[in-house]
């Protein structure tokens, strides 16, 4: 996977590390102003999902006394497999839209659905997708102007690498382990990626706002966002 630094601002303070949903890159979260006291790194890039990162990269993370990570629909999941073994300071853990089993039909994306996107992506469809990631048309206006800088070519490999490594991963995270990795989760409930019904299933608790899958627009900011009421993870 890529590590992207789109805020590099002094190592030892506070970084906000965004772990991103399949087919993005940082140019969505332009939405939002640069952070003003926080650097600012992005983790993508999911077709190269077994590269581990640099340790000169892997230094520099752990080098900061804080980090908020925000883990984003399938980074969510992604983040839960190389929390161990990255090993970063302490900070916010939240999951938006997403789950620790995102190929399942109780607690993430059904089989069949998963399948179908996989299938018929390309740079024809890609267009309903995006428009299915923002849920409604007001959404949709504002996404374009900042929508993913990347190939279709390269989305479909980077879907096609998540759906194998999904299919045959022997084990996931049960619902009541997975705060050992999340301290906060928002479910969109109006969804139209990961749906809601699975997502209240599999976490028992966190906030739910009135929005899709692309549910940032709902704060001003960085700093708004991860300032927001934290919902602590319960596990049942």
């Amino acid at each position: 996977m890529n590590l992207h630094w789109l805020v590099s601002g002094q190592d030892g303070g506070r970084l906000i590390l965004v772990f991103n949903g399949f087919a993005m890159d940082e140019n969505p979260w332009r939405i939002w102003p640069q952070p003003k006291a926080s650097s600012l790194a992005f983790v993508g890039g999911y077709q190269n999902l077994f590269e581990p990162l640099e340790v000169s990269d892997l230094a520099r993370l752990r080098s900061f006394s804080r980090v908020d990570v925000i883990a984003w629909s399938l980074g969510v999941w992604v983040y839960s497999t190389v929390a161990s073994a990255w090993a970063l300071p302490p900070g916010k853990r939240v999951a938006v839209n997403g789950t620790l089993n995102p190929l399942n039909a109780q607690w993430g994306i059904p089989p069949a659905i998963f399948a179908l996107t996989r299938k018929t992506f390309s740079v024809e469809t890609r267009e309903t997708f995006y428009r299915r990631v923002c849920g409604s048309e007001e959404v949709w206006a504002h996404f374009q102007r900042h929508a993913p800088l990347r190939l279709a070519e390269d989305q479909a490999g980077e879907l096609a690498v998540l759906h194998e490594v999904l299919q045959n991963t022997a084990s996931f995270v049960p619902p009541e382990q997975a705060r050992q990795f999340f301290s906060s989760v928002i479910i969109g409930a109006k969804d139209l990626i990961m749906p809601p019904a699975a997502q209240r299933r599999y976490w028992h608790g966190g906030r739910e706002v009135d929005a899709g899958h692309f549910l940032f627009h709902l704060w001003p900011s960085w700093e708004a966002f991860l300032a927001s009421p934290e919902d602590t993870v319960h596990a049942v």
